[in-house]
């Protein structure tokens, strides 16, 4: 499981993720290839930094539409990990109108399906907490 911290200070958080679910399947961006990225071409969760200042809802919401082109509904937080915080969205009726603006691609995926992909291991870790959190209710 992601190395779960409770934030004592909202700023402290730079970073913000969106587990994004496509009924019931994960949607993921293949990160690019440019020099000084971190983790180019591996899969990973849409999102980004924080302005200074910025709630991380906000900065969600501004990051998504940024890289997919979309207006998220309703949003929740799944946890807080040593890299940022996680909300989980459910963008099924919005997963016809995508247009990627960042990233090499982007794919929907049944969670069998992510064994043979190149995650990080904080991206994998995000995802099996989230399905043990479902399982247990």
């Amino acid at each position: 499981l992601p190395e779960i911290i409770t934030l004592k200070d909202e700023r402290s958080s730079p970073v913000v993720m969106g587990l994004l679910l496509n009924r019931g399947e994960y949607v993921l961006q293949l990160r690019d290839k440019k020099e000084g990225m971190s983790e180019p071409g591996v899969w990973g969760l849409f999102g980004g930094s924080r302005l200074q200042y910025e709630p991380h809802e906000i900065a969600l919401r501004r990051e998504i539409k940024e890289e997919l082109c979309i207006e998220l509904g309703r949003i929740d937080v799944l946890c807080d990990t040593k890299y940022g915080r996680v909300f989980v969205v459910d963008i099924s009726l919005l997963f016809k109108d995508i247009k990627l603006c960042e990233g090499r691609g982007y794919a929907s995926l049944l969670f069998e399906e992510l064994d043979g992909l190149r995650l990080s291991a904080t991206v994998r870790a995000i995802i099996n907490y989230h399905r043990a959190r479902r399982a247990d209710g």
